[in-house]
Formats: structure tokens, sequence, C-alpha cells
């Protein structure tokens, strides 16, 4: 969201910025995962940053629940559908900008794949975060008590 905030900013009107979120946040503060994960933040809304609200109010269109699944850079066409109902949108575009994501880079350290360490999968933040977490990380976590 920040490429996409960048460019409506820079250029105004003269652009037509357009986001397509897989996912529904659009927006929130990765740096206080831990923190939710060990308790300390009990709820996951206040790492939200910005609502989607915000990026529409900055000129952005915003498609949450959608997914690329095309794109045809000799005529300049992209083509999404809505995961939700499967209706398919259209986008003449004259650049584009593929973001998609980040991937845990896991080591190799003894004793990774025995049970003893877990990179969770990126996640939009909520219950599915803290399920994981529960499920994966060990009693006697880097600076628990």
């Amino acid at each position: 969201m920040s490429a996409a905030s960048f460019l409506a900013r820079r250029h105004g009107d003269d652009v037509t910025v357009t986001v397509f979120e897989r996912g529904g946040v659009v927006s929130y503060a990765a740096c206080g995962l831990p923190y939710f994960v060990s308790g300390e933040i009990r709820d996951s809304h206040t790492l939200l940053v910005r609502a989607p609200g915000f990026f529409v109010s900055q000129g952005i269109e915003l498609l949450r629940g959608h997914e690329v699944t095309d794109i045809d850079p000799d005529v300049g066409l992209l083509t999404a559908g809505c995961i939700e109902t499967g209706e398919v949108v259209r986008r003449e575009v004259d650049k584009f900008l593929i973001a998609t994501g980040a991937v845990a880079r896991v080591p190799q350290l003894d004793g990774l794949n025995a049970g003893r360490g877990y990179a969770p999968p990126f996640a939009p933040v909520g219950d599915p975060v803290q399920v994981v977490a529960n499920r994966h990380l060990a009693r006697n976590q880097v600076g628990s008590d």
C-alpha cells in the first residue's frame, strides 16, 4: 500500500491507482505481531494502521477480496476475480507493480525440523494468527517470563 499511496500523492488526479488485495486487511503494524502472539496486545484490531477508507479517500481504488489471475502486458490488460463471488474484473493498465507479500526465510538450524521452531505464514491480523501461535510456540519463548 505504500507504493500505491506514494503514486496517488505524487500524481494526484493525473493517474488512476488501483490495488487488488487478495485478503481483507490492507495495512497493519507487522512489528506488533510478536506482542500480539505473546498476549501483551490482546486485541488484534489495535494493530490495524489504516482502515480501507483512508486509501479510498486518497484516490486509490481498492478491491479487497480480489485475486489477479492474468496480466497481458502487450495489450495492457489486467484480469482479476472476486474470491467471494467469482465476478471477473478487468482493468486497462499502462504500468503495474506486483507485490506478492512475504514468505518467511527459514534458516537451517539443528532441531528446527523437530517441532521446536515455527515460521508462521504471512497472514492478516486476527484470530488465525493467535491459533497458529498457540499451536506452535513452545512454553519457554525467547524473551518471555
